[in-house]
């Protein structure tokens, strides 16, 4: 039996697992970063910065990472509980898609309640 996992915060994890197909998001740059690194055909890496974590400094960083990886993730709008404000967030999210060359899978994180 083989599994999925659609959102995996695996830079935090140190082992490999058997008959799981993972999808591991990352929430800021340096996990991007790390999640670049995973060599496994089990793991598709993506890259990303989660809402809570939002730093425009990071955003080029980020968007130049794009290129390397599976999919972009995660990343999204998070109205509810994270403390950067709605209009950063906003345009965090056009920002990364509008910069992406390469059409790709995104891993969203939406809460807008």
């Amino acid at each position: 039996m083989v599994y999925y996992d659609a959102h995996c915060h695996y830079y935090n994890l140190n082992k490999t697992y058997m008959n799981f197909f993972i999808a591991a998001v990352s929430i800021d740059y340096p996990t991007s970063l790390k999640t670049l690194k995973f060599k496994s055909k089990n793991v598709l890496k993506g890259v990303g910065m989660h809402p809570w974590y939002i730093d425009e400094k990071s955003l080029k960083k980020v968007i130049s990472l794009i290129e390397k990886a599976d999919f972009i993730g995660e990343v999204g709008i998070d109205f509810k509980y994270s403390n950067v404000s709605r209009v950063k967030q906003i345009k965090y999210f056009l920002n990364l898609l509008k910069n992406q060359r390469k059409r790709k899978t995104l891993n969203v994180h939406a809460y807008a309640a």
